[in-house]
């Protein structure tokens, strides 16, 4: 399924293209994903979507085949919407999957190095079929000083599709060292393409294991 986006003044973008390899069957629902790189002064709600069957050699081009055009095209509204992070890290939406983290504890031991843990449930809505999904979850801890560590997680390869999974991840910075208290903010995000939006956020203190 070939396809552009086309802005208001005539502009097109060449739109790539991500599903299954193989055919959906009766009754049958696949995600399809089409984007492209747009150019910050073009306004996207005045875009449309333009999409058609795939021509390769003079004919329907097979699912795996690169097309060289397309025929049968149809104009479709975007419907954008401004996306609504949380204010907490529980139902995050990252369709088809969800995301649940819990029990987040990162704990100092008065060296340089921090190890974050944390709890986490994700289902999957198993309607849709999906090909190569390209989108993570990234995790940025916010420290108190400003400083920032980040981690990307995989659906399904680094968080598995269960409830009650664990995972973690360590960071390092001189301004650990010896620190007995303090907070951080943990930010998790969709990242795509090197572009990434807020899911959800929420405020934590560190635990340690320093004496006094």
């Amino acid at each position: 399924m070939p396809g552009s986006y086309q802005a208001s003044g005539g502009q097109t973008y060449k739109a790539t293209v991500s599903q299954i390899e193989t055919s959906s069957g009766p009754e049958e629902k696949s995600i399809v994903t089409l984007w492209a790189k747009i150019p910050k002064k073009i306004t996207a709600s005045d875009m449309k979507l333009i999409i058609g069957e795939g021509i390769t050699d003079n004919k329907l081009s097979t699912v795996k085949e690169v097309p060289t055009g397309y025929i049968n095209a149809a104009a479709l509204e975007l419907g954008v919407s401004a996306p609504n992070s949380r204010g907490n890290l529980s139902d995050l939406d990252l369709f088809p999957y969800t995301l649940t983290v819990k029990s987040v504890k990162a704990t100092l031991n008065g060296s340089t190095s921090v190890y974050l843990n944390f709890e986490y449930n994700q289902k999957r809505d198993m309607e849709y079929n999906i090909g190569e999904f390209g989108h993570k979850y990234l995790f940025e801890v916010v420290d108190s000083s400003g400083r920032t560590f980040e981690k990307e997680f995989t659906p399904e390869t680094d968080l598995k599709l269960m409830n009650g999974g664990s995972a973690g991840f360590s960071f390092e910075d001189a301004v650990f060292q010896d620190r007995k208290i303090g907070s951080f903010k943990l930010n998790i995000y969709d990242v795509f393409q090197g572009q990434k939006l807020l899911l959800g956020t929420q405020g934590f203190n560190y635990y340690s294991t320093v004496e006094e």
